[in-house]
């Protein structure tokens, strides 16, 4: 008579297998899913920059956002604000409070740079700065 199948060690070395797998796997997927919420941060960002540009360039005085009715809310983001003083301008998004794990009320900045007319992605000068990993590929370049 001639058995067929698995035996239980080869079934449990399977599954601790996947297991082993599995524990490796979730925290990345959570870092990304974190990620994706963070790029509405960024989209909501980089939304105002030509209009901020546009405002500043006709009256030269930095805007608040309330000024240029733009959108300052999200799924995810608290609020959005602009600031800063000669030099260096600045939009700041703060994540909300809750349910977004590492991220639960951090911020990121874009800074505006007068004088090279350039945009820079920070985390300097938040209260609560996003963590560095959750930051999109171009914003962690920028530092």
């Amino acid at each position: 008579m001639k058995k067929q199948g698995f035996t239980i060690i080869e079934l449990m070395i399977v599954l601790a297998i996947v297991g082993v797998m599995s524990a490796m796997s979730v925290p990345i997927l959570l870092d990304y899913l974190l990620r994706s919420k963070v790029a509405e941060a960024m989209s909501l960002l980089s939304g105002t920059k030509g209009v901020l540009m546009e405002y500043y360039q006709d009256r030269n005085v930095w805007p608040a956002l309330t000024v240029l009715q733009a959108k300052t809310m999200g799924n995810y983001v608290q609020q959005v604000f602009t600031g800063g003083t000669y030099p260096a301008f600045y939009v700041e998004a703060v994540m909300k409070a809750e349910g977004l794990g590492k991220a639960n009320g951090c911020a990121v900045r874009i800074i505006f740079h007068l004088p090279e007319r350039s945009w820079r992605c920070t985390t300097e000068g938040t209260a609560r700065p996003l963590p560095a990993n959750l930051l999109p590929t171009s914003c962690r370049d920028s530092f």
